[in-house]
């Protein structure tokens, strides 16, 4: 079922420009050979947002992917929302219990899905990161399976995204979320020969990196600064690990995490959830009156457009964001330059318009979701030339707690 939280924490992120490291080499993990980002042609390199350059909205193992040998898959209800495990197979398998299947809205209970039939979750999977936190294992599903043992997935290590990040395998899928391995954690795992490395911005906004090879239990060595300031080190991040005992000696089958000191630069996760979300449509035309009364008019275009009203956090509070929006506006967003709108921070599916659910178009899948009437979701979009010129941070009164933020964004020319 869709997300029953009414107030749910926004996010705003611009456009990600990865072409100043164009087939620069970028990080390294302990005795690996270095991990360079692609050689971008001519229009290649810009990203529509951070995530979008880190994974790609995908993972590169996803649990389909893992499961496409047993007869399991898992997909998203078309109208109700929650996760349903399909078995196609001859006999019936056994979901293991735990305590991990309700981020899956999935019993904890051990539940046999008969031959040739199903399980539909009972109730909604967590929005946003997958995670136990960074010192916790992630969040896994285990099957038993006749004739195989058990299987968990995802194979991948966590933390994700969200939850229909784990479900899509990278470059397989050929909508209009997928991409090729030109993602940071596709060029990594490409380098590895593996699905061992993971990236993500986790739910306050900071890249967290992690995986279960060598390399993540050796730590990050920024090969370029100007790269690990743009995603938000400092070089001084601890790795953190579900190993007993700390990270110590690399040990297969554990997990070994980073999250950057700082906030990602061109992403913002306010802490409060968005005060107005008011819809309009602004119309550019020329439009000439006639001596009989009558009009001459020339339509140029109709553009959809929100305009919004948050609240940004000051020093004098329990989180300072006021210098980090004011160095996004600065240096990665301008006035009719591209910005994704997440209206609810832990969904990256694509928002939709129920009158635009058709018999070719279900109202939820693994790109989309049409919930609340289009008011869940990301929705691209252009911060409008009507922005103005100043972007002025203005406090409500003497302490430095919050100001008012109010701003128009379009929606691109593009499509949401």
């Amino acid at each position: 079922m869709p997300d029953r939280r009414r107030t749910p924490r926004f996010a705003l992120a611009a456009a990600f420009d990865a072409r100043p490291w164009s087939g620069l080499d970028v990080l390294q993990r302990g005795a690996a050979d270095p991990i360079g980002l692609p050689t971008f042609g001519t229009g290649e390199g810009i990203y529509l947002d951070g995530l979008h350059f880190l994974h790609g909205f995908a993972s590169s193992q996803g649990v389909n992917a893992d499961l496409a040998g047993e007869d399991l898959a898992i997909t998203i209800d078309p109208a109700a929302d929650v996760l349903v495990v399909d078995n196609t197979g001859g006999a019936d398998v056994e979901l293991e219990a735990s305590a991990d299947n309700a981020v899956f809205g999935l019993p904890t209970a051990l539940t046999v899905i008969p031959a040739g039939g199903s399980l539909t979750a009972s109730i909604d999977w967590r929005r946003g990161l997958v995670s136990n936190g960074l010192t916790s294992a992630p969040p896994r599903l285990t099957f038993d399976i006749p004739g195989t043992g058990l299987v968990t997935v995802p194979s991948q290590p966590g933390p994700a995204q969200d939850i229909r990040v784990i479900l899509r395998h990278r470059g397989a899928l050929g909508d209009l979320d997928d991409t090729s391995a030109d993602t940071l954690e596709g060029q990594e795992n490409n380098a590895l020969g593996e699905a061992g490395i993971r990236w993500a911005v986790d739910d306050e906004g900071h890249v967290v990196v992690a995986g279960d090879v060598a390399g993540a239990q050796a730590g990050i060595t920024w090969l370029s600064t100007t790269f690990r300031d743009r995603l938000g080190f400092t070089g001084d991040e601890p790795v953190t690990t579900d190993r007993p005992g700390g990270a110590g000696a690399y040990e297969a089958g554990y997990t070994y995490y980073q999250r950057a000191a700082r906030p990602f630069p061109g992403l913002i996760v306010p802490r409060r959830p968005l005060m107005t979300q008011d819809a309009l449509q602004r119309e550019v035309s020329h439009t000439v009156g006639l001596i009989d009364g009558r009009y001459s008019s020339t339509h140029i275009g109709s553009y959809l457009a929100y305009a919004i009203e948050w609240v940004l956090d000051g020093p004098d509070g329990a989180v300072d964001l006021h210098r980090h929006w004011l160095d996004l506006r600065r240096h990665h967003l301008h006035a009719g330059e591209p910005v994704t709108l997440y209206q609810n921070w832990g969904d990256s599916r694509r928002a939709l318009d129920p009158l635009r659910v058709t018999v070719d178009q279900v109202a939820y899948d693994l790109i989309t979701t049409s919930e609340r009437a289009g008011y869940r979701g990301r929705v691209l979009c252009r911060l409008s030339p009507d922005t103005a010129d100043e972007e002025q941070v203005e406090w409500e009164g003497a302490l430095r707690l919050r100001a008012r933020m109010s701003h128009r964004l379009e929606l691109r020319e593009d499509g949401v």
